[in-house]
């Protein structure tokens, strides 16, 4: 969206609707993709493959990383 500060702004919807500002630092929050049972089919009428793939994610805050991690609590949870 833009920034603020020198901080990026980033609007997602993978939160709940909750009155929560997140803010971070880069590498603040590691997160790994594990590609796992992954099967190549050939195409049958061109010069195609198809991958498919099972794909495991996985996030980690290590605990020197929390501190470069900061939630602002905005009104109340009534």
């Amino acid at each position: 969206m833009g920034t603020l500060a020198g901080a990026e702004i980033v609007e997602t919807n993978a939160l709940t609707s909750s009155k929560e500002m997140i803010a971070m630092s880069k590498g603040a929050v590691n997160m790994v993709v594990q590609l796992n049972k992954y099967d190549v089919r050939q195409g049958t009428d061109g010069f195609y493959e198809n991958l498919l793939a099972e794909i495991i994610y996985g996030v980690k805050i290590f605990g020197e990383n929390a501190k470069a991690i900061w939630i602002n609590y905005v009104g109340s949870y009534a």
